[in-house]
């Protein structure tokens, strides 16, 4: 049984004018055609969203206010955690309306965070799939819909987020091939599953067993996720200038050469 392989990316006939040849992205035949007698083709510039580099600052300034959030929220739990261990070690000491003070201000903590992650995913999907539908889909491991998909099926959205937005950053570099993930993508993407686990166990412990001593360890994990979170948040920002210096490049004229600059004669 032999394996059949792709065609690589680059000028072939084009199918539909013989007099043209026209480029094959390794997946897909692209908008790009070139004479079939003349000066030898080149690959063909990508043509990204001129609306990328904007979704890129909103979704950083999203990021930055989920960083506050964050923050705030680790040093809410934090004195949580100090009420219930107090309460906990002496119930005579506990103050009704601390506790009532702090589940207000958490329920509010907890909206606010979950308001800020929505609307950061959503603007981040629009910006990340709208960049795979314009790179060359040679250097994508996966098609531009899974751009949005991976951050939902379980199990692989455990790593392919992480994969996909390499890839756009190798394919913004012209990679002819899936890309291996930068350090900081990877420091990224692990404070961001630590964060969420953190989360996770900390509602858990909380609904097994509702005593203040479980509910005060509840708390503290909740305020190590919150600080992991933080953390993923300002490294997210910068993966995310990282992808967006390179759209602004991209996006950018080329300078005239010397070559092409008039010439004026001295009298």
């Amino acid at each position: 049984m032999t394996t059949a392989h792709p065609t690589p990316a680059g000028w072939y006939p084009d199918p539909e004018f013989s007099q043209n040849l026209r480029y094959w992205d390794g997946r897909n035949w692209t908008s790009q055609t070139q004479p079939l007698y003349g000066q030898p083709p080149v690959p063909p510039t990508p043509q990204l969203p001129q609306s990328s580099p904007a979704l890129a600052r909103v979704i950083q300034a999203l990021l930055a206010l989920a960083a506050l959030i964050a923050l705030a929220s680790a040093g809410l739990e934090l004195w949580g955690f100090r009420l219930l261990a107090e309460g906990a070690r002496n119930p005579l000491s506990i103050d009704l309306d601390l506790f009532n003070r702090y589940d207000q201000l958490h329920t509010i903590g907890a909206l606010a965070s979950s308001a800020c992650t929505v609307a950061t995913g959503v603007i981040w999907m629009i910006w990340q799939f709208g960049l795979a539908s314009r790179v060359p889909q040679v250097a994508l491991r996966r098609a531009p819909g899974w751009h949005i998909a991976a951050w939902f099926v379980p199990v692989v959205s455990l790593w392919f987020p992480v994969q996909n937005l390499a890839d756009l950053r190798g394919a913004l570099d012209g990679a002819r091939a899936p890309s291996r993930i930068p350090a900081g993508y990877l420091a990224w993407w692990l404070c961001w599953l630590g964060g969420s686990a953190a989360t996770m166990i900390s509602v858990q412990l909380s609904l097994r067993e509702p005593s203040l001593s479980a509910l005060a360890d509840s708390t503290a994990l909740e305020a190590v996720g919150d600080l992991a979170s933080l953390l993923a948040a300002l490294l997210a920002i910068m993966a995310v200038q990282d992808i967006r210096s390179r759209v602004r490049a991209a996006l950018s004229p080329a300078p005239a050469s010397a070559a092409d600059e008039p010439v004026v004669g001295r009298g």
